[in-house]
């Protein structure tokens, strides 16, 4: 077999599950994502929990001026974008891969109640390619394409302040929004989870109840799209 790297070695963040490998001696995550009656047993890896969160992250260290900064109708307006003082805007930041069809049906549901008929869902072109696909998918339902918005990604200067145009972000929950649902919770941009059943898909949850929000991590699908039609 490989030569072990070092004496004691952990895994943590690279991949959100078990490696599955010989000689990596534990891995760092928390009692949320990884609930020890269901989950340690998956592990080929020891199982160390951290005291909340696994996923550490402080952009008061990095990103203060975005994070206590404002981003106005006005600045919305300069980039193009809608803002939350004059329609609802239902945001996901995530690379469109953690997108599943089960999550788009939930969304566009949300998005056919009557008090969101003027709502936009504001995603990335990332990639671009898929921009077709999902108006297609939205026509479909019956939600007009022109309430889709995808934009290109913004620069790392800026792009935690422009999250503040957003109402609320939708989670994916084939695989939860992971960087970009603490950037969110950073602004104070409401996150809205459900938390499924291995590690990639309960994140949100772990944020959710770090961040003290349990109201809106949701319990079921059902659930899910009333949360989000409030």
């Amino acid at each position: 077999g490989a030569l072990r790297p070092a004496p004691v070695t952990v895994q943590y963040l690279g991949f959100p599950y078990t490696l599955n490998v010989p000689g990596i001696d534990y891995v760092l995550t928390d009692r949320i994502v990884t609930p020890p009656e269901h989950h340690a047993h998956c592990f080929l890896e020891k199982v160390a929990f951290m005291p909340s969160t696994y996923m550490v992250n402080d952009h008061r260290q990095s990103q203060l001026h975005q994070i206590q900064g404002d981003f106005s109708v006005q600045n919305a307006r300069n980039r193009s974008l809608p803002h939350h003082q004059e329609i609802p805007v239902l945001a996901n930041f995530n690379h469109l891969q953690k997108l599943g069809p089960r999550t788009f049906d939930l969304w566009t549901q949300i998005m056919s109640h009557p008090a969101l008929r003027d709502s936009k869902l504001w995603m990335l072109k990332f990639p671009g390619e898929a921009e077709p696909h999902l108006k297609r998918e939205m026509h479909n339902k019956g939600v007009a394409e022109d309430r889709l918005l995808l934009t290109d990604k913004f620069a790392s200067a800026e792009h935690l302040s422009v999250k503040r145009a957003a109402s609320i972000l939708l989670d994916t929950l084939e695989y939860n929004a992971h960087v970009s649902g603490l950037d969110a919770l950073w602004v104070g941009l409401p996150l809205l989870t459900l938390a499924g059943s291995n590690m990639a898909r309960r994140c949100g949850a772990s944020f959710l109840r770090t961040s003290k929000i349990p109201e809106l991590l949701a319990r079921t699908e059902e659930e899910y799209v009333a949360i989000g039609q409030r």
